[in-house]
Order: structure tokens, then C-alpha cells, then sequence
């Protein structure tokens, strides 16, 4: 049975909430906010909304999912109830990209472990994904402006910590979300900042393939002409800034679909299919994941078979050692965290994030999965190659170096 927890005191709340409402989302006069989050996260969704309105958001909608409910869907319900999708979920994001609405996601996993009694084979079915497909599509069209953020649970403070210490973990987020610093919106512009200069500087070199180098790791992934590194800040087609996910520390790009090949160790601990997995070792060639090896092999198996693009990648990504989380050499186990203390590759969906508006390319993958693996380490070395052949190094033993 989940546990509501202990929230965050009041003054800490109303911090985060203003921060993913001016800078997550940019929320605006008279539009719309969604919030989704689980029933544990109420209390982070009960501040927001009370912020939204005093900024005078047209209307809050608060949607809610409950872990146990799921729980009961991927292990008891029939085979061919499996993934069914609710056609007024569909409509209901339809709707709020018509209005050029604002949304909110709040993750942090009540109870991580509650689907390792799950068949993986089950649980990978079980995804929605015709709503997957569908929020794709909204968000390649810049309808939203979107964020996800995190709350810290009792489940997930026992993974970290090996106590429900939801205070503790808390105290991290803080630091990592800058809620600490006296101004955490100017903080934020600063940061964003120099993150939009890292993608610029590598936008110039005019990289054709990039590869990582480290114990257990040496990788060449190819890099599509003409499509950019960038970094968190986006515009929706109406001209609002807003920033994906807090916190952030990478630059990334869409890679292409057909060109990787060496071998890849996992760095960091990620839940993949229910279950948490600290030991995998993938070897790519043309592109496609070839061979899988490593304890975590069981639990990636189904999802690598779910579509043709769930074995190649969709995201390149890098991160040195000055991430703010990086440096707190903690493990959130939680991919909204961690994979901005590491560089990561994304098996899976592209989502065309980098590519001009005046750009079409074939090059970029499609997947109805998305998933973030963390290879970054303090002796991990990362270069381009640029068209002439010749090498630039970015990053060494873990530092940007890139000028």
C-alpha cells in the first residue's frame, strides 16, 4: 500500500512551484495549465495551482495516476486489454494543443520496485502507446509549453538512501534545482545560458560522427548534416519560452539512426522494465543494437524487440563533471536526475529535437520507446570528427575542454 509521505515544508514548495511556473513552463495570462502527477505529488499540485491562478492561468486541470491501479493493469488484466488507450486521454491532449496550453509533469516513483513481479513481456505491453505517439506529435509541433519535474517519495528516498528519508532527498533536490540560491530564476537564465553556448560551440565545428571513450566503452555514433546540438530552452509555435525538464545539464542532439557501431557499459544504475538494472553491455554495429550482455540483458530484451527503431538511437548527449548533480556524486535512480550527471545515449525515439524547421531527413529515428542509458564517467573521454577527418577533443576524463 503507498504512503502519501512527508512534503517538503511550505516556503520550499512555494519555491519550486514558481520556478517550474516562470521558468519550466513560462505560464502565461489566460492560458491553460495541465498537471499530471501521481496521488503522492499533491501537495506539489496544490501549490501550483494556487500559484497558477494568482498568475492568472484560464483554468488548472490536475489529472492523476495511481501506481497500484497500473500495477493491477500489467499483471491482471487480459492480453488483449493490454495497452489499450482511453480515446479521451488522445482528445484530451488534442484539446489543450489546440488552446496552446501549458503542462506540468511531476514524476518520483511511490513504489519503484511494485512491477518486478511483472513479466517484462507484459509490462512493455501495457504501455499506452498510442498516446506516446500522440504527445510525440504534439510536441514536434511546439504546441505545448511543457516541463517535467520530480517529488521526492518515501519509495523513492528507501532507493537512494535505504531509509524513506523523502527530507534528505529533498535537501539534494534543492541543491540541483538551485531553489538554494538567492535568486533560482536568475540562477537558471545563467545556466541556460551557458548551456546554449556549449551547443553553439559544437554546432560550429561541423561534427560528422562523435564517439566516447572509457573502460569497457569506445563508441562512434553519426552525427546528420545540417541538424544542431541544442541544449533546454525551447519556443512553442506561439512564441513561449519554457524549459522540458528541471533540472538540466546537457547538450544533445538527434544522431543518425544507421550509423553506430563499437561497445557501450552502463555507468550509472536505471530502472528498465520495472526492474533496476546496474550491469549492461551493448554492442552496435550499423546502427542497431547487436548483442546485449550483462544482468541487466533479461529486462532490456522486450523492449528492444518492440519496434524497428527500438534498437537504435534516438538521443546522443553530454555532460561533464560541472553538473550540479554531478557533482553530488549521488545516484537518484531516477533518469530525469541521473542522466544529467552523465553523459547518455537514448535507444529508441528521435523526437527530431535539433532539426530546422526547413529540414527534412530520413536519418532520425522513430520508436514508440525512449530510453536513456548513462555511460559518462570520470574517465570518459568524448571527441568529434569533423568532415575533414580530424579530431576535436570535448571532453577529458570527464572536463569540457571545448573551447
Amino acid at each position: 500500500m503507498t504512503s502519501l509521505g512527508v512534503a517538503p515544508p511550505a516556503p520550499a514548495l512555494e519555491r519550486y512551484a514558481s520556478l517550474l511556473l516562470d521558468v519550466g513552463v513560462g505560464l502565461q495570462p489566460g492560458q491553460v495549465l495541465a498537471i499530471g502527477a501521481h496521488l503522492e505529488h499533491s501537495s506539489l499540485v496544490h501549490e501550483i495551482a494556487r500559484q497558477a491562478y494568482d498568475r492568472g492561468a484560464q483554468h488548472v486541470d490536475a489529472l492523476y495516476t495511481d501506481v497500484v491501479v497500473q500495477h493491477a493493469a500489467a499483471s491482471r488484466a487480459r492480453e488483449s486489454s493490454l495497452g489499450w488507450t482511453p480515446p479521451w486521454l488522445i482528445t484530451r491532449l488534442e484539446t489543450l494543443a489546440e488552446l496552446g496550453a501549458a503542462r506540468i509533469a511531476i514524476i518520483g516513483d511511490p513504489e519503484p520496485a511494485l512491477f518486478a513481479d511483472v513479466d517484462p513481456g507484459r509490462l512493455a505491453s501495457s504501455a499506452m502507446r498510442p498516446l506516446a505517439q500522440k504527445y510525440a506529435e504534439v510536441s514536434g509541433e511546439r504546441a505545448l509549453s511543457a516541463t517535467v519535474a520530480a517529488f521526492p517519495t518515501p519509495g523513492w528516498a528507501n532507493v537512494v538512501y535505504g531509509s524513506p528519508d523523502t527530507s534528505r532527498l529533498w535537501a539534494a533536490m534543492e541543491d540541483a534545482l538551485r531553489l538554494n540560491d538567492a535568486d533560482p530564476s536568475g540562477a537558471w537564465t545563467t545556466h541556460l545560458d551557458g548551456l546554449d553556448a556549449r551547443a553553439t560551440a559544437l554546432n560550429e565545428l561541423g561534427l560528422t560522427h562523435i564517439r566516447f571513450v572509457a573502460p569497457g566503452t569506445d563508441l562512434v555514433i553519426g552525427l546528420v548534416p545540417r541538424v544542431l546540438w541544442v541544449a533546454a530552452r525551447r519556443t512553442t509555435r506561439h512564441g513561449q519560452v519554457h524549459v522540458p525538464n528541471l533540472p538540466t545539464e546537457e547538450v544533445f542532439t538527434p544522431p543518425d539512426a544507421g550509423n553506430a557501431s563499437g561497445h557501450v557499459r552502463l555507468s550509472r544504475p536505471t530502472w528498465i522494465n520495472g526492474r533496476l538494472v546496474e550491469d549492461l553491455v551493448l554492442e552496435f554495429a550499423d546502427g542497431r543494437v547487436t548483442d546485449v550482455s550483462g544482468a541487466g540483458a533479461a529486462a532490456l530484451g522486450p523492449l528492444l524487440d518492440r519496434d524497428d527503431g527500438s534498437r537504435r538511437l534516438g538521443e546522443v548527449a553530454i555532460v561533464d563533471q560541472s553538473s550540479r548533480i554531478a557533482q553530488q556524486r549521488l545516484t537518484y535512480f531516477e533518469t530525469l536526475f541521473d542522466e544529467n550527471a552523465s553523459c547518455h545515449i537514448a535507444l529508441g525515439d528521435g523526437r527530431r529535437l535539433g532539426v530546422p524547421r526547413s529540414e527534412t531527413t530520413d536519418k532520425i529515428n522513430h520508436s514508440a520507446i525512449h530510453l536513456d542509458l548513462m555511460i559518462g564517467s570520470d574517465d570518459l573521454s568524448v571527441f568529434g570528427v569533423t568532415v575533414s577527418g580530424s579530431e576535436a577533443q570535448i571532453v577529458r576524463d570527464n572536463v569540457w575542454v571545448l573551447p
